[in-house]
């Protein structure tokens, strides 16, 4: 599937916030976050599956470690998109929110947290991009 190679419509029709769902070309400016602008926008366009912007959503992690779908499944930016974007983009952000899990599981034993700190906590309800 490529859905970055799909007709400015299709993509447009996945927008949301110019933060989540797709974002279009020259939407971003990274080095704004540092201060610093750069003169011209990114040369980079998303799509941003978040799981903590969802009305209502009781999602976390461990939730979709366990096999809970993700929240946005139900945003209507995803309901905008070709179905197979949607079960390619589960699948992914199933297994982005799992390596983030292995991660935080290794940041607790090198900062000798205790074991499930961040599932409480920073990362309870991460959210994946994909570029």
């Amino acid at each position: 599937l490529d859905f970055f190679g799909s007709p400015r419509a299709v993509k447009q029709a996945c927008e949301c916030d110019g933060q989540v769902g797709y974002v279009s070309l020259g939407r971003e400016n990274v080095a704004a976050t540092s201060g610093t602008p750069s003169a011209a926008p990114d040369n980079v366009e998303s799509l941003n599956l978040p799981s903590y912007q969802e009305e209502g959503s009781e999602w976390t992690m461990l939730g979709a470690l366990q096999g809970s779908p993700p929240p946005w499944l139900s945003a209507p930016y995803a309901a905008a998109a070709p179905p197979a974007l949607v079960s390619a983009a589960a699948y992914y952000w199933k297994g982005a929110t799992a390596v983030t899990d292995a991660l935080m599981e290794l940041s607790e034993i090198a900062l000798k947290l205790p074991a499930g700190h961040f599932r409480e906590e920073s990362y309870r309800r991460p959210g994946t991009l994909l570029r």
